[in-house]
């Protein structure tokens, strides 16, 4: 659902009313594509500004931001804090939905050339989960992540096996779906175990969503984390499994398999080894990682396909068949990969 008649006559009136920021330049305002949540930018005579429009559960959001500001002000980590309202508010009220305005970061995109953004992303990463585990200990923080939990893995299975004769994805969505039952059967038949080896891990507040997309650099160092709303309580050893998995990530289009995805050892190596100078040593079994990097695979696919199948947005298919790829080249390369991890 989208929020209906947002111009830039309403959202004059907004800013005026509720932030110190001054009035909209004319014809300044314009809008992000493809965000979970309608996000505006606009420009006014002291600065540039990024309002986010928050359209789902939006409970957590005040303490989410008062972590953000401990974790920028206390221990200079590159979190974009909101800008607070004259009355000291992180957030306005329209209809049913949150306004948040946050100010405009410039910054360069990541780079999967440039070694010294791999080490930025890793150390950054690595000193977030450890202050973060300071910070959860003195606070009440309820939203946390199971990472073991396969509902929603299992509800995406339903869905596709639901689907009617003819609908367009019928034949594709069925082959993927034979794929998705062999990892979470290899899942499920490691699950316990691997469970037991986390029973003595601590929990630290994970970004949920940290991937190269959303890092800012200028020169030498991380200015801007993007979408860092969502913050969960979880195991670090699962975020720094998924970053590995993602900022690791090569395409090669001149593959005799066509355009093909898989990742780069090299960089995993940069990656760890970076996390740990900030982390310290990580404890992980091999099991730990087969299974990890399975669920954090699967856990993506099965967001793609929701996507596909509920919004009927063929955005998505593109990042599904490449996220499939990966899979492919993991399982042909897993003892290495595994490996790699582990050293």
């Amino acid at each position: 659902m989208l929020i209906m008649n947002m111009d830039e006559k309403i959202i004059n009136n907004l800013i005026d009313k509720n932030y110190l920021v001054g009035k909209l330049k004319k014809n300044s305002l314009g809008k992000f594509k493809k965000s979970a949540n309608e996000v505006f930018y606009f420009e006014t005579c002291q600065n540039k500004y990024v309002l986010k429009i928050y359209k789902t559960k939006t409970e957590h959001l005040d303490n989410n931001f008062d972590i953000l500001y401990e974790l920028k002000s206390k221990y200079n980590l590159p979190f974009i804090v909101p800008i607070k309202t004259i009355n000291k508010k992180y957030s306005i009220k329209f209809e049913d939905f949150k306004l948040v305005l946050f100010p405009f970061v410039k910054g360069k995109e990541y780079s999967s050339n440039n070694d010294s953004h791999l080490i930025l992303a890793a150390n950054t990463l690595g000193k977030f989960h450890k202050v973060s585990r300071d910070i959860i200990n003195n606070i009440n923080f309820q939203n946390q992540k199971d990472i073991f939990n396969l509902n929603y893995i299992k509800k995406i299975i339903i869905k596709i096996s639901n689907l009617k004769s003819d609908s367009i994805y019928l034949e594709i969505f069925q082959d993927y779906l034979s794929k998705i039952n062999l990892e979470l059967s290899f899942i499920e038949s490691n699950l316990e175990k691997t469970k037991s080896n986390f029973l003595e891990k601590s929990s630290s507040l994970i970004h949920a969503d940290y991937w190269p997309e959303q890092l800012l650099y200028s020169e030498n160092e991380i200015v801007g984390i993007l979408d860092s709303d969502d913050l969960v309580v979880c195991y670090p050893e699962w975020e720094l499994i998924s970053a590995v998995r993602k900022f690791s990530k090569v395409t090669d289009s001149n593959s005799f398999r066509g355009k093909f995805s898989y990742f780069d050892l090299n960089k995993i190596n940069i990656f760890l080894s970076e996390y740990k100078k900030t982390f310290g040593q990580i404890a992980l079994f091999q099991l730990d990682v087969s299974v990890l990097i399975r669920k954090s695979m699967l856990d993506a696919i099965c967001f793609f396909i929701s996507k596909i199948l509920d919004e009927n947005d063929i955005y998505w298919v593109e990042p599904l068949n490449d996220m499939f790829k990966q899979l492919i080249w993991f399982k042909e390369n897993e003892n290495e990969f595994v490996k790699n991890i582990l050293f």
